[in-house]
């Protein structure tokens, strides 16, 4: 998998001025084959062989985001209402996993059924993130 950064904009926030962010790359789809070859010792043959072909998929789910402020939220935009100095922005990807695939004993190709995994988690951050208190200069 792919590790991820996170941009914001803008580097450095203002209070009530609206952050956004994304993860580079972007998370997407990502595939590995898994090829397995054992001896076929039901017959007491050990010139035959089994084969077993797995092909995990794991697919980004939704994105939550930790904001400065200690909030979170599934939308890469945030308003930030105080100041912050030293602050982190981080991303949460869940990848879900998905194994399917066929054996065959050489004679005939058997399916295997889909099968849940399990999860990947993958963290991003960025630090330190400040937000500024911009105030209006007097007349």
């Amino acid at each position: 998998m792919p590790s991820e950064r996170l941009i914001a904009v803008p580097v450095s926030a203002v209070v009530g001025v609206v952050t956004r962010v994304r993860l580079d790359p972007a998370p997407r789809v990502q595939y590995a084959r898994i090829n397995v070859t054992v001896p076929d010792l039901g017959d007491q043959d050990s010139a035959e062989s089994i084969h077993v072909v797995w092909v995990v998929t794991a697919t980004p789910q939704v994105t939550e985001w930790s904001w400065p402020d200690g909030s979170r939220s599934l939308a890469s935009e945030w308003i930030p209402q105080t100041e912050e100095q030293g602050g982190v922005i981080a991303a949460t990807v869940t990848y879900r996993l998905v194994a399917a695939g066929y054996w065959s004993d050489g004679v005939v190709l058997h399916r295997l059924p889909s099968v849940v995994v399990g999860t990947i988690s993958v963290e991003a951050r960025l630090r330190p993130y400040d937000v500024q208190q911009v105030q209006p200069v007097a007349p």
